[in-house]
This record gives structure tokens, sequence and C-alpha cells, in this order.
């Protein structure tokens, strides 16, 4: 089968290759197991007004203070002119581990704004699609990822070249109340449209199935990441070593680090053989770093920056129990890659945790509970030996691991055939 895979973000650009992850992870299966498998990647830099600003500003002697510094009035014109006329030319393609990957840099024809992109994103991707269909041909099916702005695209696709499409909802934007009731229109008109929709998380299906008022979306969680699947399975920690609790996440308000490391006090206060690792970067980074000074446990926790993928494997083996604090998840893809390795985790009820951890993997505790936090992890330190990594991992495998992710979407892109 056939079949074009369109991310909202970028997909596995070469200066960020977590960009599109998930739909990389999702398309090296696919093409392991036999499919013909594409993708477009839309990006979009530079926007009208930007660029005669810049050449304004180089007429009369100053700097933007962006990138239209680095060019020339004359090259400036050109790239609006090319961009407007001939965005074709802007189209490329490369191979990564077997998929054809067709990527389009777009214009803003008008100041960024999110989830106001849609008209640059559409017109943009359509180049791209038309671009594919010439050299890659029809595809049998696309499977989007957002509303928006891919899902979006999807159903002008669709609507143009008769092209069946199904999408599959990661973003918290809906969540988090981010989008404005135009754009809530534009997204309703590609869920309509689509022969299948799906969330990465039950919670998730519902919160989306109420707000836009219907029962259709389904539920179909993330994959796991291959290389971990297929890592090799050891702990690394060091008996008689220090309890140790990993948090890892972007630094940011929604993860809800500071009553994470509220309930660490309470912890670090009844058991001095305790540490808490916390792995990524973000804005809250120095403000975090300053909470574990007035909290007064700064030598109890290690702030490990941002981590690369075999990084993170081996503090995820070398820790004794994750942690999740976040506010609101569509999917929290780092607990099952902590359970992959065995280790028990406490999470949040955040809109994921609970419907993958039972009593068997972990605990669940209420969102921006300091004190069920802390008590969850106090009682993990007691009770720590009660878990079995074999059964952890085989739980994780058979939930979210290849072989159940391709009986799911074959069954759906059959469906959809």
């Amino acid at each position: 089968m056939h079949i074009l895979i369109i991310p909202s973000e970028e997909f596995i650009p070469h200066y960020n290759k977590l960009d599109g992850i998930f739909q990389y992870h999702q398309a090296v299966i696919l093409k392991e197991a036999g499919h013909r498998v594409g993708v477009l990647s839309v990006k979009l830099s530079f926007s009208i007004p930007m660029i005669v600003k810049g050449i304004f500003f180089k007429l009369i002697g100053k700097k933007t203070g962006n990138a239209t510094d680095k060019l020339k009035s004359s090259h400036l014109l050109k790239l609006g002119f090319k961009k407007v006329v001939q965005p074709q030319t802007f189209v490329t393609k490369e191979d990564i581990d077997g998929l054809s990957v067709y990527r389009v840099e777009g214009l803003f024809f008008k100041p960024p704004a999110d989830n106001k992109n849609h008209f640059s994103w559409l017109r943009a991707g359509m180049v791209c699609f038309k671009e594919y269909l010439k050299k890659a041909g029809r595809p049998d099916v696309i499977h989007a990822h957002n509303a928006i702005y891919a899902g979006m695209l999807a159903e002008k696709i669709s609507e143009e070249f008769g092209l069946r499409y199904i999408l599959t909802e990661h973003s918290s934007t809906y969540a988090l109340k981010l989008a404005d009731d135009n754009a809530l229109k534009r997204v309703k008109l590609a869920y309509d449209k689509a022969s299948g929709l799906f969330a990465v998380s039950e919670a998730f299906a519902q919160l989306l199935n109420n707000l836009f008022s219907f029962n259709r979306f389904h539920y179909l969680p993330n994959v796991l990441d291959q290389h971990l699947e297929r890592s090799r399975y050891e702990p690394l920690k060091q008996k008689n070593a220090k309890f140790i609790f990993l948090h890892i996440a972007v630094l940011l308000p929604v993860k809800d680090q500071q009553t994470l490391l509220k309930a660490f006090k309470k912890v670090a206060a009844e058991n001095n053989s305790v540490e808490l690792w916390i792995g990524g970067g973000g804005e809250l980074l120095e403000e975090l770093k300053s909470q574990t000074e007035d909290l007064e446990i700064k030598d109890s926790v290690k702030f490990l920056g941002v981590l690369n993928r075999d990084e993170v494997i081996s503090r995820i083996q070398s820790c004794d129990c994750f942690v999740l604090s976040s506010k609101y998840e569509t999917f929290g893809v780092v607990v099952i890659e902590a359970m992959l390795f065995g280790k028990p985790v406490i999470v949040t009820r955040c809109g994921v945790g609970q419907n993958i951890v039972d009593e068997k993997v972990g605990y669940v505790v209420d969102v921006g509970s300091e004190q069920q936090l802390a008590g969850a992890m106090l009682k993990m330190i007691d009770e720590h030996s009660k878990y079995n990594p074999e059964y952890i991992r085989d739980y994780t495998i058979k939930n979210f691991g290849k072989e159940k992710f391709l009986h799911d979407i074959n069954k759906i892109y059959k469906s959809v055939v």
C-alpha cells in the first residue's frame, strides 16, 4: 500500500531530529512491513511584511535584527518574488531511512501567529503535494497528524484529488484552549471529511468528541521508538546506591516541575538517601534551579540538561522510578519508554496517566497535588521491590510495541482503502 504521511511539524530536519519523531517511528515501521511510504514536510520562513521591512531598513541604513540583515535588497526582492510566483522551486526531495521525504519552504503572507497561518501553510503544502504526485504517484491513503495544519491540507487534497485520509490528533491545543473559533471551524471541516479520526489517548479522544459534539475519535496510541524496543534490556542501577527518581520533560509550566520539587522536598525530609534527576531544557530552567535553593534541596536534585536518545536510555536504566508531574499530556511517550526498561512510574491524572498505569505498573495521583505526589514517592521507596520489571516491560511492548501498532494501523488503512 502507498501511504503518504503529513505531519503538522517539520519531519526530522537536520537542525532538530526530534521534530516529527513520532511520525518517523510510525513511518519506519510501515516501511519495514512492506508499505511504500512518503512524507510531506512543510516549513514556512520569511513573510511579505518582513521582506518589505528588510528592504526599507536597508534603504535608510538600519538593521532589522532578523534574517533579512544577511541578504542584499536585490536578493530579498528575488526571494519574495520566487516564493510568491514560483513556489515549486522551493520543493526538495531526500531519502531518510528508505522514506521519500518531500520538503517545501513556503512564505508567510502575514506575520506569523499561533494557529492562524493556515493560508500560507496550505498553499505551500499543496505545492509540495503536486510535486509529490508528479514524481511519486498517487498514494492510496493519506495519514495526517494534527488538524492544524496537516489535517486541513489533507482535506484540501481530498477535495481536489479525491483521495481519502485519516487523521491522528496529538496536539494539546484544544485542552489548553489555544485555538479561536475561526480555527476550530476549519478543524471541524477537516474532521468531518476524514475517513477515520484517532487520538493518542482515550481521555484525549473523549475530550475531542465532547468538544466537537460527535463520537468519531478513537484511541490509537503512539508506538515505541524501535531503537528503544530493540535496545538491550539490562538495569544499570548499582546496589546500595541512593533511590533515584527520574523526570524528563521540557521545562514549561504545563509540565508542573514546581509541584514536583515541592513534593520532593517532603520526600527528602523523611529520607536522606534519595535523589531527583530532571532531564530537559526550557524557559523555567533558572527558575527551577532557584526553587531548589529556596527549598534547600539543591544537593539532592540534579539537572541533566537536554538528553539525546542514548542518554535517555542510560538515565532510565540507572533510575529506580520515573515521575511525570504534568498538568496535561496528550500521550506522554517518555512514560512508556521508562516502562519499556521495566521501571515503575508515578504519573498525574493529566489525560494519559490514568489510562496507561495500573497498580502493577505504578501510582496515579491528582494533578497539582503536592501531598499526593510526595506520598506516592515515599510509598514507592518502601514498596519498590514488589514491582516486576519483566512484567512492566512485557505489558508495555504488548500495548505500545511494533506488532500492536501494525495490527491496528493495517486494519485501519484497509478499511479506508
